[in-house]
């Protein structure tokens, strides 16, 4: 059906409104993973109008995030950030079902929006519940990767020690998953806050490994191409 020439005219011949609604949510969903960069909001307007009265909560979620994201390319970041604090409040974390995969990316980019805007202590807490929900739907690597970004704002609020403390952390729980390179690459990112504090030979240790065991350079030191 998907391959044929008429495939949209079939599905709206064929399928109730519900259904039709399903696979736009879901095509449209696609599309943000495959990574599309959206230039019209005509298909997320008409998700969210529609699942505002209809559908499941975690419908309802999905398709504020959508439009989330559907601005967010188009530049409008007000709009984007309102349709993420939507999403958010569509939620029902007392349910079994509550889709916090979705959830978790609501608030992730929530926290990347605030990060932006210098809004750190907003950002932190946006991240820490990213963090949380990635636990929730027992997703180690996304858990890990909210833990580093919290690093992150740590470092920006000039909080080195508590950047730091996260960050080797953070490390330990990848090379004990065996995601050396992924460890290398977050222990390098340390090495500013231990420069900053004075703490030179430490700073050389990670800067070391950075160079050794993160994937980004050659044998003979230069970077790979591509970086």
């Amino acid at each position: 059906l998907l391959r044929s020439g008429g495939c949209m005219n079939c599905i709206q011949s064929t399928f109730s409104k519900s259904m039709r609604m399903d696979y736009m949510l879901q095509r449209l969903n696609a599309q943000n993973k495959c990574d599309t960069i959206f230039r019209s909001d005509s298909t997320a307007r008409i998700l969210v109008d529609y699942y505002s009265h209809h559908g499941t909560n975690n419908q309802r979620m999905l398709a504020n995030y959508l439009a989330g994201r559907v601005y967010y390319d188009m530049g409008e970041l007000p709009m984007s950030l309102q349709f993420y604090h939507d999403a958010a409040d569509c939620a029902d974390t007392t349910q079994t079902n509550c889709d916090y995969a979705t959830l978790l990316r609501v608030h992730s980019q929530m926290g990347e929006l605030y990060k932006r805007q210098f809004l750190l202590k907003s950002s932190l807490n946006e991240y820490s519940k990213a963090a949380r929900y990635a636990l929730m739907c027992n997703d180690s690597i996304h858990y890990i990767i909210h833990l580093n970004l919290q690093g992150n704002v740590y470092g920006l609020m000039g909080k080195e020690d508590s950047a730091l403390i996260i960050k080797e952390k953070a490390a330990a729980m990848l090379y004990n998953l065996g995601y050396e390179e992924y460890a290398a690459q977050t222990l390098g990112s340390g090495a500013a806050f231990l420069t900053e504090q004075g703490k030179l030979a430490k700073a050389k240790q990670y800067i070391e490994l950075y160079r050794t065991k993160s994937g980004f350079f050659q044998a003979d030191g230069n970077t790979k191409k591509g970086y």
